[in-house]
């Protein structure tokens, strides 16, 4: 049977949506699909499935995305599907571990890929603030005011999203440090 739900995740929320997804898997729910903050299930057994997602730093298209792709397949994995850049892979808990990142700084660099993609939507935001600074100081125009609130809830929630990943980053640094010492 095919269940549909809505969940809203952001850019820098992968290990919660990752969890959220393993925790569907525990219930007995395999995903199939994704589409921005739709996610559609079938019924599978309870517990069957470890879901794993990754953030391709090229198109799903691009040949090192899909040689990156085959590579994991390679290890068992199942694509389930793609969502922009993101990627959904599966693997029977039966078969042992699935982990997509042997060390931590592959999750590092996705991270701090993911922190570069924040920043410049941060720059654009910024901009249209100074932009739009400019106008009223010039031209005491306030065409655009309107969409002024917007644009700083808008950054407000991007640096937001920032802190989340700085600090994640931060956290895996001590752990990376952890494990070199022993």
């Amino acid at each position: 049977m095919k269940h549909r739900m809505n969940r809203l995740f952001f850019i820098w929320q992968s290990a919660e949506e990752e969890k959220w997804l393993n925790n569907m898997a525990a219930k007995g729910l395999a995903l199939t699909g994704v589409w921005l903050f739709r996610y559609e299930f079938e019924d599978s057994e309870p517990g069957e499935w470890v879901y794993r997602m990754e953030l391709l730093r090229h198109t799903p298209e691009h040949p090192e995305s899909r040689k990156h792709i085959a590579f994991i397949e390679d290890t068992g994995a199942e694509m389930v599907t793609i969502c922009k850049n993101w990627v959904y892979y599966r693997k029977r808990r039966s078969d042992g571990d699935f982990m997509l990142y042997s060390e931590h700084k592959d999750l590092l660099r996705q991270l701090t890929y993911v922190q570069i993609l924040l920043m410049i939507l941060m720059v654009v935001l910024l901009s249209d603030i100074f932009v739009q600074g400019y106008m009223f100081y010039q031209y005491h125009s306030l065409t655009n005011a309107g969409t002024l609130p917007v644009i700083v809830l808008l950054l407000v929630w991007l640096v937001h999203g920032m802190v989340q990943v700085l600090r994640r980053k931060k956290m895996l640094r001590k752990e990376q440090q952890m494990y070199e010492h022993t």
